[in-house]
C-alpha cells in the first residue's frame, strides 16, 4: 500500500506555482535554493512589473492604486477610504506580488504592519468581522427554532 501511494505521488505533478527571486547575476543565485530545473511541460511567467497596489476587501472604496515609492500599508489604506465600520482590522493581511502573504494574526494595525512599506502588486486586503453570538442570544435563538419545529410537528400531526 505505501508503495502504491509513493508511486502514486513520485508521478503526479506538482499543481500550483513556485516563486524564486533571481538577479540577472548568475552567480549570485546559482546553487541556491533559486537555482531550480526546468523539467519538460513546466512554464516559466514573468510577470510585468506593476505600478499599483490594491486595497480590497472591507474598505469604504476598494480600488487600485498607483505605486508611490516609500508609501505604507496605512496610507495605501486611507487612499481607499479607510476601514468601514464592518471591518475585521486585527486580521488585515498584505499578498505580495509574489503570493507571500504577511499581516494576518494581529493585522495591519498592531505590531507595525499599518507601517509596513508596500511594493509593486501588493495587495492590502481588510476582512469582514465576523459576528460571534453571546451564549444568551444563542440560548434564545435555539428555543425559538425548537418550539418552531415542535409547533410545525403538532400541526403536521392534528392534520391526520
Amino acid at each position: 500500500m505505501y508503495k502504491s501511494t509513493l508511486e502514486k505521488l513520485q508521478n503526479t505533478p506538482p499543481a500550483g506555482r513556485l516563486v524564486i527571486h533571481i538577479s540577472s547575476n548568475m552567480k549570485h543565485w546559482a546553487n541556491t535554493s533559486a537555482d531550480i530545473q526546468v523539467r519538460a511541460g513546466d512554464v516559466i511567467y514573468i510577470p510585468k512589473k506593476p505600478n499599483i497596489v490594491m486595497v480590497d476587501g472591507s474598505v469604504y472604496n476598494p480600488t487600485a492604486v498607483t505605486f508611490k515609492p516609500g508609501k505604507n500599508a496605512g496610507w495605501y489604506l486611507k487612499q481607499a477610504g479607510g476601514p468601514t465600520q464592518m471591518a475585521n482590522k486585527k486580521s488585515a493581511f498584505v499578498i505580495r506580488a509574489d503570493g507571500s502573504v504577511v499581516g494576518g494574526s494581529g493585522g495591519l494595525f498592531s505590531g507595525g504592519m499599518e507601517s509596513a512599506e508596500l511594493r509593486p502588486g501588493d495587495m492590502v486586503v481588510v476582512p469582514e468581522r465576523a459576528f460571534s453570538i453571546n451564549n444568551k442570544w444563542k440560548t434564545t435563538i435555539e428555543s425559538a427554532q425548537l418550539a418552531y419545529a415542535v409547533g410545525v410537528a403538532i400541526q403536521v400531526a392534528r392534520s391526520f
